[in-house]
């Protein structure tokens, strides 16, 4: 049990997990390096009919992420996606050997 800001958890408290990098895979798709050490494969094409990350369809928007405060950004940091959507929304990545 925790105590967080005034209100008492049963569970233990779990670390946040970050976006360490990314790198650009085609069309809308990154793979995603996750402070879990998991390599996943994302892709945002569910996300641009969503009026909030319509621009990403643009590829010199979607092309233009960086990592600011283990999040990924586009747009100047216009639009994000937490790292915990982000691995819920993508798939495992085995690379091949």
């Amino acid at each position: 049990m925790f105590v967080m800001d005034g209100l008492a958890f049963a569970s233990e408290p779990k670390a946040s997990m970050k976006v360490l990098d990314a790198k650009a895979v085609n069309g809308l798709s990154r793979l995603v390096i996750f402070s879990t050490g998991g390599k996943r494969l994302f892709d945002a094409s569910e996300l641009t009919d969503k009026p909030a990350f319509k621009s990403l369809k643009d590829s010199r928007i979607f092309g233009a992420f960086s990592i600011d405060h283990d999040i990924v950004t586009w747009d100047n940091g216009e639009i994000h996606l937490d790292p915990e959507t982000m691995y819920a929304m993508s798939y495992p990545y085995e690379s091949v050997a």
